[in-house]
């Protein structure tokens, strides 16, 4: 069997298999927790390969069309975690203890926008709500988010 993240058909997560009594084609992929791992034997297909192949090519691009590798293609799509209704812009709310008192304490609320301009890197920018306003500060961060993410797109 080829290495992992090798195909030895040419085609992306199909592999041909050849074991006793088992020929035919393994599809199998992995993207971002999702998994698939299927196997199409040349007797389900009357022994014609190239309708086994076309059957394990099409479930394969199938999986990685509904499940995308690079960042271009996940950066607008939503989280179940999503509270703010913005992909990239999360509400924040701190508190911090004052040393000299520790039972007062002061509560920072505000806005922040990331973004990834290329791997490894994640670019943030932060809106008070004390300074801007719960409106305008949520406004501020989803143009900082779209600014950052216009240059992503090209």
């Amino acid at each position: 069997m080829p290495r992992l993240g090798k195909s030895n058909t040419g085609e992306p997560g199909v592999i041909k298999i050849n074991y006793p009594g088992q020929v035919g084609y393994l599809v199998r992929a992995n993207r971002r927790g999702n998994n698939i791992h299927k196997v199409y034997y040349l007797k389900h297909y009357g022994g014609n390969e190239k309708k086994c192949f076309a059957a394990a090519r099409k479930t394969a691009r199938e999986f990685f069309k509904n499940n995308p590798k690079g960042r271009p293609q996940v950066y607008d799509r939503p989280s179940k975690r999503n509270k703010t209704g913005v992909v990239g812009v999360r509400e924040v709310t701190e508190v911090h203890r004052w040393k000299s008192n520790p039972k007062k304490k002061s509560i920072y609320r505000f806005f922040v926008a990331s973004w990834s301009p290329k791997p490894g890197v994640q670019k943030t920018r932060s809106f008070s709500v004390d300074i801007y306003g719960e409106d305008v500060a949520w406004l501020l961060a989803c143009d900082a988010r779209a600014e950052g993410i216009k240059y992503l797109k090209g």
